[in-house]
């Protein structure tokens, strides 16, 4: 009954549905090429102590490339799914079968991984990307983390799927909080945008290697975010900024409550955020939709 605050305003990404819908009933039958899966590169795994390498994370070194190093944390089909209730009320673990996916799924990626890698010096492997993965959805990753300056998505919280045996998908977008918008992490309360932030917010940086390489692809890539832009009018820009100014205004009161609880009263930061995000979408997206054509 107590107000703790404003934290989330989306649920965690999770298989089943009504969110990401790629859920499968006795997958211990499937080869693997007909198994969903959704993966997650997120290297604070390897600090997490209730992580299993080989069981609910795998890592993968790629040399001479940076990052030399990507973990992949397996959120579907976990280990748990592969568990079968017989008649008699006995579990088939069916170990041998979640083994033989996991292993494939990190043959599987690794593929991906070393495509990127050929790919980064070599446009011309773009025929070799676009074969084993969805080069617009991994565009559309690309555009929001270009928009929002999102700094995290490298080795944390970038998430990708296959379904039905289809080519790897990327998403859904998670985690644009306080390494979005230009901000730098600060390890605390971000009490002062504007002297850390963004000074122009006009910002092309993309922190994701592989959309960057798309973005960077001028014959192949650079087309596909440009059509993303080309189904994005000025309109829709200006209504979402005017929706934003809106929320803040609604939310400004609730904020101002737990600064007592939160920021010691700082009530001016709060409104140097607000200010700082509203001067941040409406340059940033202007920016960004006069910058593709």
């Amino acid at each position: 009954g107590v107000n703790l605050g404003l934290y989330l305003f989306g649920e965690h990404i999770d298989a089943k549905e009504g969110r990401l819908n790629i859920e499968q009933d006795n997958i211990w039958e499937k080869d693997f090429e007909n198994i969903n899966f959704y993966v997650e590169r997120d290297a604070k795994t390897l600090t997490d102590p209730t992580e299993i390498e080989g069981e609910t994370y795998f890592v993968i070194n790629v040399e001479d490339y940076s990052p030399s190093q990507y973990v992949f944390a397996l959120k579907y089909p976990e280990k748990e799914d592969f568990e079968e209730e017989l008649e008699d009320g006995t579990i088939d673990a069916h170990e041998d079968e979640f083994e033989s996916f996991f292993n494939n799924l990190k043959t599987y990626m690794t593929g991906i991984c070393d495509k990127f890698k050929a790919y980064q010096t070599d446009k011309s492997k773009f025929s070799s990307i676009s074969e084993s993965v969805d080069v617009q959805s991994l565009a559309k990753y690309g555009v929001i983390d270009q928009t929002f300056s999102e700094t995290d998505h490298n080795l944390y919280s970038f998430k990708m799927y296959r379904a039905n045996g289809g080519l790897l998908k990327f998403g859904p977008n998670w985690d644009y909080d306080s390494c979005a918008y230009g901000l730098p992490y600060q390890g605390h309360t971000v009490l002062n945008p504007f002297s850390v932030g963004s000074s122009t917010f006009k910002n092309l940086y993309i922190s994701d290697k592989w959309s960057y390489m798309l973005y960077n692809d001028l014959t192949n890539g650079r087309v596909l975010f440009k059509k993303i832009w080309e189904n994005i009018s000025i309109k829709m820009i200006d209504d979402f900024i005017t929706e934003q100014m809106l929320e803040m205004g609604n939310l400004s009161w609730y904020l101002i409550d737990e600064c007592e609880l939160w920021m010691d009263n700082l009530s001016y930061s709060v409104f140097d955020n607000l200010l700082y995000y509203w001067k941040y979408i409406n340059t940033q997206l202007n920016y960004l939709k006069s910058y593709y054509f």
